[in-house]
């Protein structure tokens, strides 16, 4: 039989006191690993892509405001868009750069200015980013940063870096085709599958 030390205390007893400050000394710890946990499980988002399975509630459509950027010259195409998404009960603020000395740049800054604003989605009209492809990339990167999708319409070229637009409209007149408002409200709540979409806003 085993007994007790010369100082009276028996080796196979278990000092509860000592016990419950390792417990508490490890709560901290053991909090702070369960945070980590939980928010490396939380889903980047992925622009114009929802993640399979997600439920998204949508925004509301009087806190809906989509930042429309213009076309470099007057184009029936602006109107169109415009009428589409009214019509549809979208609110949408839109950036002329019919008389703009230099378009590509007033059209930079207006990306910036509508990402600042923090708009639910920007909508690109006729980009073209042959003039200057590295300040286009940077003020779609301004608005990527403040997680606000992009929408290209009928784009002259592309941003060599996909990830920086949600998706392409192609506007045509078939009647088959999905709407432009319907297309954007997607990009705006990351249900658009990306790509290029045919969609119609009417006739001119």
């Amino acid at each position: 039989m085993r007994r007790p030390g010369r100082d009276g205390h028996d080796p196979r007893r278990v000092d509860a006191g000592s016990v419950l400050c390792v417990l508490i000394e490890a709560v901290p710890l053991l909090v702070v690993v369960a945070l980590a946990l939980s928010f490396s499980l939380i889903p980047a988002r992925a622009l114009g892509v929802a993640a399979d399975g997600t439920v998204h509630d949508g925004i509301d459509d009087a806190d809906f405001m989509a930042g429309v950027v213009g076309s470099a010259s007057a184009s029936s195409r602006d109107d169109r868009v415009m009428s589409s998404l009214t019509a549809a009960g979208l609110n949408a603020s839109y950036a002329s750069l019919e008389n703009a000395v230099d378009p590509g740049e007033a059209g930079r800054k207006a990306v910036r200015d509508f990402a600042h604003r923090q708009v639910s989605v920007i909508v690109v009209l006729g980009l073209s980013t042959r003039s200057d492809e590295d300040g286009w990339d940077d003020v779609l990167r301004i608005a990527r940063r403040a997680d606000i999708p992009v929408v290209l319409v009928d784009p002259a070229d592309l941003p060599t870096d996909s990830v920086l637009y949600a998706c392409v409209l192609r506007l045509v007149s078939s009647e088959a085709s999905d709407t432009l408002a319907d297309a954007v409200q997607d990009a705006a709540n990351s249900r658009s599958p990306g790509g290029v979409i045919d969609v119609t806003v009417g006739k001119a």
